[in-house]
């Protein structure tokens, strides 16, 4: 434990002195820490033997607690002048940007008063349409995230190359490569999802069991044990909210809190897809020949083609998420129905061919 502590000092000294934002480490563990803690210590206080030991644990969670309100606690205010200007989501903490609590001073403003385009954060620059061209181009120019690429022009950034669709899918796999640790912090976001999704089956179940099984005291902590899974799993699905976000035109409609993170997340990538995408297409119309330049192609591409591609990237987990729900839906249908199980299971595999095939 004394490693441990001087390991979490040396941690938040760093975090505060090179980061903006509270630490993530230092946040999540301590969380962690507290939870489990807490029932480390009412296992103390029921033990009975020594109050002692009890107090002193219960104290140290105390303190935890105190530490993670010192540590989630924003730093805006004694930012540097060149990071003061930097948007509430990239100083947020953890739990802030979670749960979406750094949006909740735009929301009263805006229940205040009608919102201006001034009233806005600042975006984040992250989003720039600058950088995001530049990192595409330079992906583009140099071969990257293809196995059969020329190197020839490594280093050299030409609009022209834009227009390059040899070999075949070359502009997908690029883009896909540029993005790709955005696309893939929403993996852990929907596994968690699906996770929650099929607990809830197992906890009617195993509350059914416990309300028809006999008052005693192992029961009873079976029952606190069950508080503690519902409130986990339902507070990551039992609210339902509606959430209306205009962003470069785009709606986003209803979805639930326990999926929020997974649909920020596809919905952030769709939008700095949007930002690499877009310059090109314009780029490449300013280098054209008058006589080879298609107005219509070019607003099509922008529009429609993009909003397009958008779709498909929201949807891309969904790939792998889909197959493992319906396995896991028909091994519950069969546990409770049998071979009765099959009719679903047959109607979901034709549903899949049929959309694959038309």
């Amino acid at each position: 434990m004394f490693i441990v502590s001087i390991g979490l000092c040396l941690l938040s000294y760093g975090e505060h002195v090179f980061s903006i934002r509270p630490s993530f480490v230092l946040d999540i563990y301590l969380f962690l820490s507290i939870i489990f803690d807490v029932a480390r210590a009412r296992t103390l206080w029921l033990i009975g033997l020594d109050r002692t030991i009890p107090i002193i644990f219960t104290s140290s969670i105390a303190l935890k607690a105190v530490m993670i309100l010192l540590e989630s606690t924003e730093k805006r205010t004694i930012l540097k002048p060149h990071y003061k200007g930097y948007p509430l989501e990239a100083t947020s903490g953890v739990f802030s940007r979670s749960i979406f609590w750094w949006l909740s001073s735009l929301f009263l403003q805006g229940y205040r008063k009608v919102l201006y385009l001034g009233d806005l954060f600042p975006l984040d620059r992250e989003l720039y349409s600058e950088s995001l061209y530049e990192r595409l181009q330079f992906a583009w120019a140099n071969g990257m995230y293809l196995r059969d690429a020329s190197r020839e022009n490594a280093g050299v950034l030409r609009p022209n190359l834009v227009g390059d669709k040899k070999p075949d899918g070359k502009l997908f796999n690029t883009t896909l490569g540029v993005l790709k640790w955005h696309l893939l912090a929403a993996a852990f976001p929907r596994l968690c999802f699906l996770g929650f999704s099929f607990a809830q089956p197992f906890l009617i179940n195993r509350a059914i069991l416990f309300a028809s099984s006999p008052d005693t005291p192992e029961n009873r902590n079976v029952g606190y044990g069950l508080i503690g899974a519902y409130v986990l799993v339902y507070v990551g699905l039992a609210v339902r909210l509606k959430r209306y976000i205009v962003q470069m035109n785009l709606l986003i409609d209803e979805f639930k809190i326990s999926n929020v993170q997974y649909e920020y997340r596809m919905y952030r990538a769709a939008t700095l897809m949007r930002g690499c995408l877009i310059p090109c297409i314009y780029n490449k119309t300013l280098v054209l020949e008058t006589s080879e330049v298609n107005p219509a192609a070019a607003l099509t591409l922008i529009s429609t083609d993009i909003e397009t591609i958008k779709d498909g990237i929201v949807q891309l987990h969904e790939i792998w998420a889909s197959p493992i729900e319906i396995a896991l839906a028909i091994y519950l249908l069969k546990r409770q129905l049998g071979a009765a199980s099959s009719v679903p299971a047959a109607f979901a595999i034709s549903t899949i061919l049929l959309c694959l095939y038309t």
